[in-house]
């Protein structure tokens, strides 16, 4: 969740996010600061994790995010998870690891620099991740379908070599 520069403060933004794949017992959450869409071009201000969720479905699971930026510039990172309450924080000063402004305007040169690249991977990633959920919801789509059996196994293993491709893999046959 962004949060764009020259923002007046006090800030607090937040909304509710779902964990993305498999049940997820533990999240973790890295907080970054810099312009692009590549987070190993951002510089990493911190991490922390929420455990204690339930097994659920992917998308069942609920976690709300909030960013807090107060009038001293001190940033506050809240992840709760609505099933059970369970809250975790973190709290970064400008004394532990921010950018000083040279810093910070040097990422600002290179964001800008590198833009098209930038929006190319987040087009690519944006896709990747539709994807994911197609194939996702066509997986489960199946498991209840009343249609002949081989017509059934053709469209999983379309789904498997899709997955396949996806997930980086030459063996797939259509690639």
């Amino acid at each position: 969740m962004p949060l764009p520069r020259l923002n007046p403060v006090p800030l607090r933004r937040g909304g509710c996010r779902w964990p993305t794949g498999l049940p997820q017992l533990v999240i973790d959450i890295r907080v970054y600061q810099g312009e692009r869409s590549k987070s190993t071009y951002n510089h990493l201000l911190g991490t922390f994790s929420i455990s204690g969720i339930p097994p659920a479905p992917k998308g069942v699971s609920r976690v709300t995010v909030c960013f807090e930026i107060d009038a001293n510039g001190i940033l506050t990172v809240t992840v709760g998870n609505i099933s059970t309450s369970k809250v975790e924080k973190l709290t970064i000063t400008n004394a532990n690891g921010r950018l000083s402004k040279e810093e910070i305007e040097k990422k600002v040169k290179e964001a800008e620099r590198y833009k098209y690249e930038d929006q190319e991977f987040k087009k690519k990633a944006d896709a990747y991740n539709a994807l994911g959920d197609c194939l996702y919801k066509a997986k489960n789509k199946i498991k209840n379908c009343k249609v002949r059996s081989e017509i059934l196994k053709e469209m999983e293993k379309a789904i498997a070599e899709t997955t396949k491709m996806a997930n980086g893999q030459p063996s797939c046959t259509f690639c």
